[in-house]
């Protein structure tokens, strides 16, 4: 019995090994809670900066994408898909015939001046105008 009692004593190490390993424990678990102490307080201040910044950095976006072309060309995309969806298409479709009517008309009477100068355009207008 007494070779089990030493055993488990060496197994065990004497006081000063447990104690020296306690307060190795000890100051391991001080030096992780300064560590995140540390961290806790560098985050805190560099939300703190970022904060004070958010505006500036804010108004720099939008000076950027206002500046931008390509903001431009995506909101006229996007305002002529809502304009076509609220309208249901057709009032730009009926805007669009008519523009269309109007080159063609435009065409024609430039082909008749061409032809004839403004005596054959007076005379196209004559015949439409008449009765």
């Amino acid at each position: 019995m007494l070779a089990d009692d030493a055993h488990s004593d060496d197994s065990r190490g004497t006081i000063d090994d447990r104690m020296h390993r306690a307060e190795r424990m000890l100051s391991i678990q001080g030096t992780h809670h300064e560590h995140l102490a540390s961290q806790i307080a560098e985050l805190t201040v560099g939300i703190g900066h970022l904060e004070r910044r958010i505006p500036e950095l804010m108004a720099a976006g939008i000076v950027a994408a206002v500046s931008s072309p390509a903001t431009w060309e995506a909101a006229q995309k996007a305002m002529q898909t809502r304009a076509r969806n609220a309208a249901g298409g057709w009032v730009l479709g009926g805007l669009r015939f008519v523009v269309d009517k109007l080159l063609w008309a435009g065409l024609a009477l430039a082909a008749v001046y061409m032809l004839g100068g403004w005596p054959a355009i007076a005379g196209v207008l004559k015949l439409k105008a008449a009765p």
